[in-house]
C-alpha cells in the first residue's frame, strides 16, 4: 500500500505549511484532502508536489506491504525507494505549472 507519510515529514523539514501549500503555491485543496485519507493521487500530481517542495519522490511517498492478518511479523514488511525511478518519471508537467495566480512556474526558479 502506499503512504504518504514521507510527505508530512518533507512538509515539517521544509517548513512548508499545509495553506501554503494550497493558498501560495496553487496545489489544490481536493489532491491534498486525498492525501490526508491516504487516498489515491496522480503521478501528475506527485510530480507537481516534488517541483514545489524541491524534492525526490521518495519524500512524498513510500510502499509498505499490507499486512495479512495474524502472519505478519516485522521481517515481511518493506519500504520501496523510489528515488531510483525519479528521472523518469519528473518531466514535462513541471514546465507547465501554473499557480493560482496563473502565473507559470519555472525550474529556473
Amino acid at each position: 500500500m502506499i503512504s504518504y507519510e514521507p510527505f508530512w515529514e518533507t512538509l515539517k523539514r521544509k517548513n512548508i505549511s499545509q495553506y501554503s501549500l494550497v493558498n501560495k503555491q496553487g496545489f489544490t485543496a481536493s489532491t491534498l484532502q486525498r492525501i490526508r485519507e491516504g487516498k489515491n493521487i496522480s503521478l501528475v500530481s506527485i510530480n507537481v508536489l516534488c517541483f514545489i517542495l524541491s524534492c525526490n519522490i521518495s519524500d512524498i511517498i513510500c510502499y509498505k506491504e499490507e499486512a495479512a492478518a495474524d502472519t505478519t511479523t516485522a521481517a515481511t514488511k518493506t519500504t520501496y525507494d523510489f528515488s531510483a525511478h525519479k528521472e523518469k518519471i519528473l518531466i514535462a508537467e513541471k514546465r507547465n505549472y501554473r499557480n493560482k495566480s496563473g502565473n507559470k512556474i519555472s525550474d529556473t526558479g
